[in-house]
């Protein structure tokens, strides 16, 4: 495959769970077999960067946390970063993740405004949008910001269709239609796309705008967070039961703890928890915790409180 001057960006985005991470992974190896080196720009709207600890140390790698790149809080460092790589580095492709919070309509603007202080010019590829079929229907009647990114995006791709039914399939396909009838749909599982395979050019022109450009970005919902810190391994026994009670109040949980057998990677969306062993160890637990917005301040005192006890015990 050629390589191609300007810089092609592939934007992922997706709500919370939705498998991003998994996808751009499977991306990048796809990518680099084809002698393609990749910078990746990850943005998590947790206090902790959680997600950049899985991609490969030999990946070019920048995390911006705390909030969404396409808000105004986060905006202008994404676009500083986007000016230094084009200035520092020599790369084929460009992938960026964005927090599962975010509306990316903005990234055409975004581009436009640097336009004139890049090395070389920006090609958004795809705007590529990751779906979570067990739970889009049920979080698709209240959160306009499924909406947002849909209507932002080129690809749908609905993920984890192995936990759902064909007709549960065909509705989520028929709600993203409503939302973008031109959107073009895909359906995995585990995030496996073959992206070259399914659309095989990288030289074909930069995409139109999506359905979403031009509409206000009224930033993220308001959403609590909550980040859990020790440095002491902990027993499964004792500490599951505080994961199983806290999941039923979050969107989101992810990080990694240290049991008293080893490294585990703790990850949960909505009610769904998974525990799985990890090679890597890091230097202290440290999870992420991201509520529903009906979760009031008082409960995630408490849960701070109970984590705090766990861990003194």
């Amino acid at each position: 495959m050629e390589k191609l001057d300007p810089l092609p960006i592939f934007l992922i985005n997706g709500f919370l769970g939705a498998g991003k991470t998994t996808y751009l992974i499977n991306l990048l190896s796809e990518l680099e077999s084809q002698n393609l080196k990749c910078g990746v720009i990850i943005n998590e709207f947790g206090d902790l960067g959680i997600d950049g600890q899985l991609i490969p140390d030999d990946v070019l790698l920048v995390e911006i946390n705390s909030g969404s790149i396409f808000c105004q809080c986060l905006n202008n460092q994404f676009l500083e970063n986007l000016i230094n790589i084009t200035k520092n580095h020599q790369l084929d492709v460009l992938l960026i993740e964005a927090s599962g919070l975010a509306d990316p309509s903005i990234i055409y603007d975004n581009l436009r405004q640097i336009e004139n202080q890049i090395y070389k010019k920006y090609l958004l590829k795809e705007i590529i949008c990751l779906i979570d079929a067990f739970f889009f229907l049920e979080l698709s009647t209240t959160l306009q910001t499924l909406e947002h990114q849909i209507k932002a995006s080129t690809i749908a791709l609905i993920n984890k269709i192995d936990l759902v039914e064909p007709e549960t399939i065909h509705a989520i396909e028929n709600r993203i239609r409503e939302y973008n009838p031109n959107i073009m749909l895909y359906q995995t599982s585990f995030g496996k796309f073959n992206y070259i395979q399914s659309l095989p050019s990288l030289k074909a022109t930069q995409i139109k705008h999506g359905l979403g450009i031009g509409e206000k970005n009224e930033g993220i919902p308001s959403i609590k967070r909550l980040l859990l810190i020790s440095n002491r391994p902990l027993s499964k026994e004792v500490v599951m039961p505080f994961f199983e009670e806290l999941k039923k109040h979050t969107f989101r949980i992810k990080g990694f703890l240290q049991f008293l057998d080893g490294w585990c990677q703790i990850n949960s969306v909505n009610t769904q928890l998974k525990i799985s062993k990890i090679e890597k160890s890091f230097l202290t637990n440290q999870i992420v915790v991201i509520f529903r917005n009906t979760v009031r301040q008082e409960q995630i005192l408490v849960f701070r409180q109970q984590w705090n006890q766990l861990n003194s015990n």
